[in-house]
């Protein structure tokens, strides 16, 4: 009898944590896809004029890095690679990281994020509404508790 409220148990936070992190994903989707629908078809085109009342080196940067006629898109994917510091300055302990973000300036953006290293896995998201943190070994940690302290009881009773 017990046995089988553990193993439900288990299998009903196994699909909250499921469901939940369902709906971030949808909501994440659903962000990406509004910011996307914000690119415009004919985007305005780079005009070295307009950049007349910026300081010197802007100007000058700005020269440079964009051709005068380019389309100045205003949606973009950016896929990005690194580290993310879960630690302190002196031990930083970092994770590997992979990370996407969709950019719509000025109106918002989506930015999406998965690290680990050895068991310990991390996934977020955030945007101008909402941080989301998810740590994957939460769940394993919640689920060890869940076992662990019915057993204890059934071997070791009060």
């Amino acid at each position: 009898m017990l046995t089988n409220v553990i193993f439900i148990l288990i299998v009903l936070t196994a699909l909250a944590f499921s469901a939940w992190r369902w709906y971030d994903h949808r909501a994440d989707l659903q962000a990406r896809n509004r910011l996307a629908t914000m690119q415009p078809t004919r985007p305005t085109r780079f005009d070295p004029s307009t950049l007349v009342d910026l300081p010197e080196t802007a100007r000058r940067f700005f020269l440079y890095a964009i051709e005068p006629g380019t389309p100045l898109y205003t949606v973009t994917n950016i896929k990005m690679t690194g580290q993310f510091r879960m630690g302190t300055n002196a031990d930083p302990k970092y994770l590997e990281m992979t990370a996407t973000q969709t950019l719509a300036a000025p109106t918002g953006f989506v930015w999406k994020m998965r690290a680990s290293r050895g068991v310990i896995s991390l996934s977020a998201s955030d945007s101008e509404s909402w941080t989301r943190f998810w740590r994957m070994d939460l769940p394993l940690s919640i689920l060890v508790v869940a076992v662990s302290v019915p057993m204890i009881l059934w071997v070791w009773p009060l």
